[in-house]
């Protein structure tokens, strides 16, 4: 189904819920500076010659109005739905001169990217039994 025909009959516009847009031919990097400096998460942008399609197709994309930094993948969960696979990924980063757990990420990830990194880690299997930062349960 369209998600434009989904938002008009859903909440969309309501504070809090997805706002919808008019179709804006704009660059895209001045587009998201102004969406930044309203306080806005992301913009969404679509191959405007491509029909809606489900799944991952690369016809979409979102740029999100946040600041980036670098972690380091300290492990990670196993999936339970996907064998060889993994439910997230455990990260890391330094604060000050200790490396510490800042969060997983377990999305974005194509099953196909999931299984050849899973192998990889496993060949990069941390010889002790606690991680190598203090996790917390979430």
């Amino acid at each position: 189904m369209d998600p434009v025909a989904i938002c008009s009959r859903s909440s969309c516009g309501q504070d809090g819920a997805i706002q919808l847009s008019e179709e804006l031919h704009a660059d895209p990097d001045v587009l998201l500076e102004h969406a930044c400096r309203l306080g806005l998460e992301r913009i969404v942008g679509k191959d405007r010659d491509q029909l809606y399609r489900s799944g991952r197709t690369g016809d979409w994309v979102k740029v999100k109005c946040v600041e980036s930094e670098a972690f380091f993948i300290v492990g990670y969960e196993p999936s339970t739905a996907l064998t060889g696979g993994f439910a997230s990924l455990v990260l890391g980063a330094y604060r000050s001169d200790e490396l510490v757990y800042v969060g997983n990420v377990g999305t974005g990830f194509k099953e196909t990217e999931t299984a050849s990194l899973r192998k990889t880690l496993d060949k990069l299997r941390w010889k002790q039994k606690r991680p190598p930062v203090e996790t917390t349960d979430a």
